[in-house]
């Protein structure tokens, strides 16, 4: 087994394959990073600000609004604007993070910095500056700690675990393609060791996968000046990264089943975009979420467990992945139990099928 991944290993650090991956994270990472600095700068505020003014004035002039309280924007409700957000805040504090409605690029968008900057400073959108949105550029750019960055910017995305699904999708498939397993021992004992071996190869990208995201997104966004209101202990840090981590292994390893049941690259690619990215069971767990409403209660429970449902659990950061912050059917089990749980039963789930089954199949 350990002669097998010496030689996967061997490959991928002198192949493209794996470069080329990491680049994508580099690159997507940065482009991340500076679209949330443009975003929460001062200037694109005050711009947002502007276009702001304009629909005010388009609306009064359609004779849309009511404008019997003043003059100008002033007399445009926009108590209204800032009750919407704090409506929406309120509304998604069921799901998220509370921290979270107050800091982070999710939730403060550009918006309901002006919003909020028209409600503080008293002014109408024509009579703002630059100026004027420094402290909301700065509450833009304060995350609540550096997991809850960590899971906007990546893992709850599934960026990490597309990535593994696609290594591993490519990188499995190659070796009917290549002939290379046929060039193994094949008996029963050398099968289960192939497998085995290819699944913990797949763990291992994950490891790597997850920790270079982890890596990128903290130094570029230090250099981009964002700062955290709190900090995380280094046990909370590596908890929350082994929970992308297990995250990402267990669809890596169903990405290397359907590869193997299939010996296809191609539907190996299909399912790493599909269901890798957690869209699959994003939509699924909507629907389950629709027929607990009316049909099948039950279902309700259900959804949660999803992998999907986990993976997005990880934009909760830590320690509210130990706190219990989901609210809903089995919300009295920790997240962070649900993250584990689901994932190691994936993960046996694959070991089950590949040591049971297709081992069996020719290859």
């Amino acid at each position: 087994m350990f002669n097998l991944l010496k030689s996967d290993l061997y490959r991928l650090v002198h192949g493209k394959m794996l470069w080329v991956m990491t680049a994508c994270v580099l690159g997507v990472s940065a482009l991340t990073v500076f679209a949330v600095a443009m975003v929460s700068s001062p200037e694109f505020l005050y711009a947002s600000s502007q276009s702001f003014e304009m629909a005010i004035d388009y609306v009064e002039d359609e004779g849309l609004g009511d404008s019997s309280g003043g003059e100008g924007s002033a007399a445009y409700p926009v108590e209204n604007v800032v009750g919407a957000a704090g409506e929406e805040s309120e509304e998604g504090a069921a799901s998220v993070n509370a921290s979270e409605a107050e800091t982070g690029f999710d939730d403060d968008d550009a918006g309901v910095a002006v919003a909020q900057t028209l409600e503080a400073t008293g002014k109408s959108a024509a009579d703002l500056t630059v100026a004027d949105f420094e402290d909301a550029s700065r509450d833009m750019r304060t995350f609540a700690s550096p997991t809850d960055m960590l899971g906007d910017a990546m893992l709850s995305g599934g960026f990490a675990s597309l990535l593994t699904c696609l290594l591993v999708a490519l990188l499995f498939a190659s070796d009917f393609a290549t002939g290379f397993a046929r060039n193994l021992v094949m008996d029963r004992r050398g099968r289960l060791c192939y497998y085995g071996e290819k699944l913990l190869l797949t763990g291992m990208a994950a490891l790597y996968f997850v920790l270079l995201a982890a890596a990128a997104c903290t130094a570029f966004f230090a250099v981009a000046g964002f700062t955290y209101a709190a900090s995380n202990s280094v046990g909370e840090v590596a908890g929350y990264l082994g929970l992308g981590w297990l995250i990402a292994w267990a669809y890596g390893c169903l990405t290397a089943v359907v590869v193997w049941m299939t010996r296809s690259g191609g539907a190996g690619v299909a399912f790493a975009i599909v269901v890798g990215t957690g869209m699959l069971g994003a939509m699924l767990g909507q629907v389950l979420l629709i027929l607990a409403g009316g049909i099948a209660p039950w279902l309700g429970a259900v959804e949660p467990w999803l992998l999907a449902s986990c993976q997005g659990a990880l934009g909760l950061g830590m320690p509210d992945l130990m706190e219990g912050a989901l609210v809903g059917p089995g919300s009295s089990i920790l997240p962070a139990v649900r993250v584990v749980v689901a994932s190691v039963f994936w993960i046996a789930a694959s070991a089950a099928i590949s040591f049971a089954w297709l081992r069996k199949r020719d290859v």
